[in-house]
């Protein structure tokens, strides 16, 4: 059996439409824990009036904001089955989904962590074709380098070796999953496995709705976010003694950049906006610490161009090029 650990805050839109794919399961092998982060909106009377009645759902209610991560590792501890995963309120799961994981768990069950393929939408199933599923070259790599193989919902866990890894970082909040992704990719002590069918059996919601309205705010978290995931990894890398990996990092930094000049060409934000945001990351220690004078060179020159909105075919290639010759 599995156990569905589902942090909620805010997204009354969403979670019916979430909760409801859980519930057409076709395996009913399951259990479903439901943590809301102390939800200022109708959440939990939405919830609450879907899951009357059914033990097999268990709702836990924050007396404060705490995180998607203390969410999830209250998950972890209320949890009744061997096998976890995780599933964001604003997502879906196809019907199959606790069907096709069980099946493939038992067929890999010496492995830590299976991964499967998961689709997107933004509004409705169809609407968009991308598929989370190319996992192959140096997925440590990929991961620090911000070209994700998976995200969280893609994933079955052993109950045991998430405790082994002492379940999700709080610190982070943003960045959550891929944190613990490169801890369990990096641990010589976990295997996993891919299931190769190609297809989706989860779908991750790709809505700006679910950033809200406010896009300074969210991307100041953004920012707040990238700098302490590349301070962290920086410090980590070098503890374990894997310096050649600390080179990656540069790359999701400027995905931070291209996140942030794609919103400023949608006049999401203001140039005003954007040059505090810069401001901040490139005065930032870690910044400083992990860019060569070449480096900074290169990104300012895209900030020039960028700020002016001069964007050419295989500019952001050839600029991470650059950072990683």
């Amino acid at each position: 059996m599995i156990s569905i650990v589902m942090p909620n805050y805010n997204k009354e839109h969403f979670i019916a439409e979430a909760i409801n794919s859980i519930f057409r399961q076709t395996n009913p092998n399951w259990e479903l824990i439901i943590v809301d982060d102390c939800s200022t909106d109708d959440s939990i009377k939405i919830v609450s009036s879907l899951i009357s009645n059914n033990d097999k759902v268990k709702l836990i209610i924050n007396s404060e904001n705490r995180g998607a991560n203390f969410c999830r590792n209250i998950g972890i501890k209320n949890s009744s089955f061997d096998w976890l995963m995780f599933f964001d309120s604003d997502d879906v799961l196809n019907k199959v989904c606790v069907e096709n994981r069980i099946e493939f768990f038992r067929k890999s069950s010496n492995v830590d962590f299976a991964v499967f393929c998961m689709g997107s939408f933004n509004e409705v199933i169809g609407d968009n074709t991308f598929l989370w599923n190319k996992f192959e070259g140096n997925l440590v790599k990929r991961f620090l380098s911000h070209d994700l193989p998976w995200a969280i919902p893609s994933l079955l866990w052993k109950k045991s070796s998430l405790e082994m890894l002492k379940g999700f970082d709080e610190s982070f909040k943003r960045y959550q999953d891929v944190e613990l992704h490169i801890r369990a990719l990096l641990d010589k002590n976990l295997s996993y496995a891919i299931d190769k069918s190609n297809q989706p059996d989860c779908y991750y919601r790709v809505s700006d709705e679910r950033f809200g309205k406010d896009y300074f705010r969210f991307i100041q978290i953004k920012k707040n976010g990238v700098l302490h995931f590349i301070s962290f990894f920086e410090s980590y890398l070098k503890n374990i003694g894997n310096q050649k990996s600390i080179k990656y990092l540069k790359l999701t930094f400027f995905q931070f950049l291209i996140d942030l000049f794609f919103y400023y060409r949608h006049r999401a934000l203001t140039i005003k906006e954007v040059e505090e945001i810069i401001d901040d990351v490139f005065e930032h220690d870690i910044f400083i610490l992990l860019f060569s004078s070449k480096d900074i060179f290169c990104l300012k020159l895209y900030v020039f161009l960028s700020k002016y909105k001069i964007h050419f075919k295989g500019f952001s290639l050839l600029i991470k090029k650059s950072l990683l010759p």
